[in-house]
């Protein structure tokens, strides 16, 4: 029993992966490709769908939204933008919580641990990340956040305290 516990340990060991890892495999300074988004909201039978392309360039977010309506946001450190019908950014500085955002997108974990409790399973081609919200603030707005992945991230869901889920689906991942 204590061989079998001892080779139980060590295979544990062996397999097991830390954050750092998945954050420097998934390093890359420009990255593009396509989503699908789903918002199921208490009460409503079907989801709400968008789709389009992303873009990551360093620390800032594109998010190209062409159906149903074509929108585009523009998510930086200054501030939360989007794009105006005379084609020129408009910034909601101070409005939104933009690194709390980045800090989800680039997988910043030492600024994530400052607010969620981060629990990684899983390996290095196939890992999913749950993000449990501390404080008082928070977990009224999130119930938890999963991230999952292999070479890229390729879904995220936003369990909402009030019910609600959204969904991220990402497709066709390029390195620029």
């Amino acid at each position: 029993m204590k061989v079998l516990y001892f080779w139980l340990i060590c295979l544990t060991y062996l397999i097991s992966i830390d954050l750092e890892e998945i954050k420097t495999k998934l390093y890359h300074s420009q990255i593009q490709g396509d989503f699908l988004q789903e918002k199921m909201v208490q009460g409503f039978p079907n989801p709400i769908k968008t789709s389009g392309i992303f873009s990551i360039n360093g620390k800032t977010l594109l998010w190209e939204v062409h159906k149903p309506i074509k929108s585009s946001i523009k998510v930086t450190i200054d501030g939360i933008c989007t794009l105006g019908s005379d084609q020129h950014w408009h910034c909601n500085v101070g409005r939104y919580d933009e690194q709390f955002f980045l800090n989800i997108i680039n997988l910043d974990f030492a600024e994530l641990e400052k607010n969620f409790q981060i629990l990684l399973q899983g390996t290095l081609q196939q890992w999913q990340i749950k993000l449990l919200p501390l404080g008082t603030i928070l977990p009224k707005i999130f119930k938890e956040i999963y991230i999952g992945g292999d070479r890229f991230v390729k879904q995220i869901i936003l369990q909402e305290a009030n019910g609600d889920q959204t969904t991220i689906s990402f497709k066709n991942i390029q390195i620029k």
